[in-house]
């Protein structure tokens, strides 16, 4: 009897999560450069700056440090706002905003300092989540699709 109604809960709970399919969207993001959204309100958004000061693997650190950039997101009314994204470690709050109605997700910057020589700014990527108004962002572990609502138009790097 347990089986069963352990069954039919994790069914009911399987049938949810299934049925609720989320419109964010999975983006990576090369430094410096921007995308835009064609379908639905005009959205751009660029990655303007990259702070790394995470601690190389090769090296032992006091702080393990953190990685992030400063971002600016343009919608279809002319509004221009800046804002920031930081990761130090999983869960953290920085790495989450709402701007403009989106609410954007740093998952990740790539790649990870291996030792003390540094990262050319050309090399870095963003793996971001961006989920449009009125919806939140998925967790982490939700499998997003790639661009699921939105035709992405890539721009061409900006010189730095």
């Amino acid at each position: 009897m347990k089986r069963i109604l352990l069954s039919i809960i994790f069914g009911f709970g399987l049938a949810c999560v299934c049925g609720a399919e989320t419109r964010a969207a999975e983006l990576s993001l090369d430094y410096p450069s921007g995308v835009s959204w064609e379908d639905g309100p005009a959205l751009t958004l660029l990655w303007l700056e990259v702070e790394d000061s995470r601690c190389p693997t090769r090296v032992t650190c006091v702080w393990e440090g953190e990685v992030g950039g400063r971002f600016q997101v343009g919608v279809d009314d002319g509004q221009i706002e800046p804002f920031t994204l930081t990761r130090h470690h999983e869960g953290d709050e920085r790495a989450t905003v709402r701007v403009a109605g989106y609410q954007f997700r740093l998952e990740a910057i790539d790649p990870y300092p291996l030792d003390e020589t540094g990262i050319a700014r050309m090399d870095y990527r963003a793996q971001l989540v961006i989920a449009p108004p009125g919806e939140d962002l998925p967790d982490a572990a939700t499998v997003v699709r790639r661009r699921s609502w939105a035709n992405l138009k890539r721009q061409e790097k900006v010189d730095r």
